[in-house]
């Protein structure tokens, strides 16, 4: 999906959306607190699109105004959601709700943080869950929004492929680093226990980006050490590139690259050009850093979320040699992350720079 908004002028918002198949005409709803929801396809032929071959018809623009939505000028925010995935294309922006700044928070687990990105997202009009559940394409766009200045996106957004765009855009960027075994243990409960729905656009494409190793994941007994053993010695090697070391994957190879030792050094070199990056054990010294260099507490008040068995589950897996190579790169990335944050904390106290800190 590629979308853009053009202008906002007040008494008028245009803009265009194509989706993944071209030949579609687009979907929104406008959701205005407090009144009815409005629900209109694509309304302006967009001829660039059509030249340019991104649309087979042209027919993908939209123009709202206030024939469509009454009193359009005088709304401090609204939101125009694509209907079929439920993706923001814009919400105006409200300087009495939100904060004039663009942040990427860059995840590597495979449980979302709900609660806390919830409660981070309410501080920007702009709000980008989970993104990496949509395509390149729609990374992409949402990241590079023209008309958007207060931006929160969160999920496993690859550096390689977005990380300069994101830097030139200036994004506020941070990432919260677990404990390879710990992410391991909460990447393979969780996705046993969503396995049985699709009744979303996030748990299908959980379900799809993990479907090579999903058989292994569902016959093994998570309790039982001979079980998870017999799993994993029977994977071959792309369900093992599915699993290996998703931290190392997300901030030193690109998206279709063969993870290798020396990948570490590139993600450590990546690392250092986020904003503030902290661990999980380390979670209230992160929000408080990320707080002050923003200006707001956007995490206040935010506790960590984790599945009941997990603990369990990590303790046992760090007993099997065979996880342990699975790991390895990302069992050195964390290593060198928890020493340079340990150093940083150290040498500037617990209300200073935090881990690989610009």
């Amino acid at each position: 999906m590629l979308f853009n908004v053009d202008v906002d002028s007040g008494a008028t918002v245009s803009g265009w959306l194509v989706l993944d198949n071209p030949g579609e005409v687009p979907e929104f709803k406008v959701i205005v607190p407090d009144a009815k929801e409005v629900n209109f396809r694509a309304n302006v032929f967009r001829r660039d699109l059509y030249d340019l071959g991104l649309h087979a018809t042209g027919m993908a623009g939209f123009q709202l105004d206030e024939s469509l939505i009454p009193d359009l000028a005088s709304l401090p925010t609204f939101a125009l959601i694509e209907s079929e995935t439920g993706l923001q294309v814009y919400r105006r922006f409200d300087p009495e709700r939100h904060i004039e700044k663009k942040v990427a928070l860059i995840e590597t687990g495979a449980m979302p943080q709900i609660k806390l990105v919830r409660g981070a997202m309410m501080h920007f009009s702009m709000q980008y869950p989970m993104l990496d559940r949509y395509s390149l394409e729609t990374v992409a766009s949402a990241l590079s929004h023209h008309y958007a200045k207060s931006v929160m996106a969160t999920g496993r957004i690859n550096w390689a492929r977005f990380g300069g765009s994101m830097q030139s855009q200036d994004y506020f960027t941070t990432a919260l680093l677990g404990e390879p075994y710990e992410d391991l243990a909460e990447r393979i409960l969780f996705l046993r226990m969503i396995a049985k729905r699709s009744d979303s656009h996030f748990v299908r494409s959980q379900l799809s980006r993990f479907e090579a190793v999903m058989p292994a994941l569902l016959s093994m007994d998570v309790r039982d050490e001979k079980s998870v053993l017999t799993s994993f010695r029977g994977l071959t090697r792309e369900q093992r590139r599915v699993l290996r070391s998703p931290m190392t994957a997300a901030f030193g190879a690109s998206p279709d690259e063969e993870i290798q030792r020396r990948n570490v050094s590139i993600a450590l070199d990546n690392l250092a050009q986020l904003d503030v990056v902290g661990t999980r054990s380390r979670f209230p010294e992160f929000t408080g850093m990320v707080g002050d260099a923003l200006g707001e507490p956007i995490f206040d008040n935010c506790e960590l979320e984790s599945l009941p068995e997990s603990a369990a589950f990590a303790d046992l897996l760090s007993r099997i040699g065979l996880i342990g190579d699975l790991l390895d790169e990302d069992i050195a990335l964390y290593s060198f992350a928890c020493e340079a944050i340990t150093s940083a904390m150290g040498q500037f106290g617990a209300n200073g720079a935090l881990g690989f800190t610009n």
